[in-house]
């Protein structure tokens, strides 16, 4: 199936020698950034990259902190850049020329994709129906420290932040604005600088009575990566870009009725079986539930074994959990996943 959204044809593209002190201001407007090695495609360096703890802002090279996501072309199914829309958290894809996959066609951005193909699939449905209401807060009197802590421990770009009440919401773009000046992003800095002086309050809200089209508008309008659930001016959860993207994904593999836990890895050797195997064990999971699972193999080994960073969206027909762990090598990384799952399940009434 052809791409049918819309699209960017002019961006700007960075070398790989580069340093990052060039790109940040880039970033404050950016959620990424396209990267080339003398001609050559490498990829995209995001915010997420830039908030690493101990990065030397300033003089890091963008080489060492580029991500190639998944290529997609002018005959990529509509299904697969959904797919590799989750798998990278990316705000676009480049598409590339079959001939030269050097060359870059145009940019497909999320929130397009999501007014051009998925809002027309979904149009019948609510708000209510995406929202994740397993919502993690964060007080404003915590440091930036546990923050980051948070966002990575949970794979999220965004907090709600609360002590009673609403007060407002923090994400990592806040975070980078704040230390935009600092010449490292470390503990110390870190825990000194409190939630409530880097929070907005000016939250986007939205009730979960409306329909999903109005949320998607809501997305290009405010250009937000979540909006804020409510019910009757009660909090009730967040809706992200993610969560739509998700269930899109779910709602069209019913239809030929694959699996119901998505597994995707950069690298090979993964026993797919086995993995199933171990989450649709989960209580609470059945034939209404959904499983992405997105395995990243990095740099690090222990006795042979890589450090494996797994991440786990789980969609229930009343409660949506996500969580982040890293284990060495994949079997480990799966088993701490499920644990984890089985404690935040655990903490849940249905």
């Amino acid at each position: 199936m052809v791409v049918s959204c819309k699209t960017v044809k002019d961006f700007l593209v960075f070398e790989a020698n580069e340093t990052l002190s060039k790109i940040i201001p880039k970033l404050k407007t950016d959620k990424e950034v396209i990267v080339f090695d003398n001609g050559k495609y490498l990829g995209i360096v995001t915010r997420k990259n830039v908030l690493k703890e101990g990065i030397n802002l300033p003089e890091e090279k963008l080489s060492n902190l580029v991500y190639k996501p998944a290529s997609i072309y002018e005959d990529t199914s509509d299904l697969d850049i959904a797919k590799y829309f989750i798998e990278s958290g990316a705000h676009f894809l480049p598409m590339l020329d079959k001939e030269d996959k050097n060359k870059i066609l145009c940019l497909i951005h999320r929130t397009d994709f999501l007014e051009s193909i998925v809002g027309p699939y979904m149009r019948t449905t609510k708000v209510s129906d995406f929202a994740n209401k397993n919502v993690r807060t964060i007080s404003p009197e915590d440091n930036l420290a546990k923050a980051l802590s948070s966002f990575h421990e949970l794979g999220l770009s965004k907090l709600i932040v609360f002590d009673g009440r609403l007060k407002g919401v923090i994400t990592l773009s806040n975070v980078l604005t704040y230390f935009m000046h600092a010449t490292q992003i470390t503990k110390s800095n870190l825990q000194g600088a409190l939630v409530k002086d880097v929070m907005k309050t000016d939250v986007i809200s939205i009730d979960k009575d409306v329909r999903l089209e109005e949320a998607i508008k809501l997305f290009v309008e405010k250009g937000v990566s979540s909006i804020v659930v409510l019910d009757k001016n009660i909090l009730y959860g967040i809706i992200t870009k993610t969560d739509i993207l998700e269930q899109y994904v779910y709602a069209k593999e019913l239809e030929s009725k694959e699996s119901t836990v998505q597994i995707s890895a950069k690298f090979p050797g993964i026993n797919r079986q086995d993995i199933e195997d171990k989450f649709s064990q989960l209580d609470k999971f059945n034939d209404s539930s959904k499983i992405f699972v997105y395995y990243k193999m990095g740099k690090e080994k222990f006795r042979g074994l890589p450090l494996i960073s797994c991440r786990v969206r789980m969609l229930c027909p009343k409660h949506n959990y996500s969580m982040h762990v890293e284990g060495w090598g994949v079997e480990h990384a799966t088993e701490l996943a499920v644990e984890k799952l089985k404690r935040q399940m655990g903490q849940m009434r249905f």
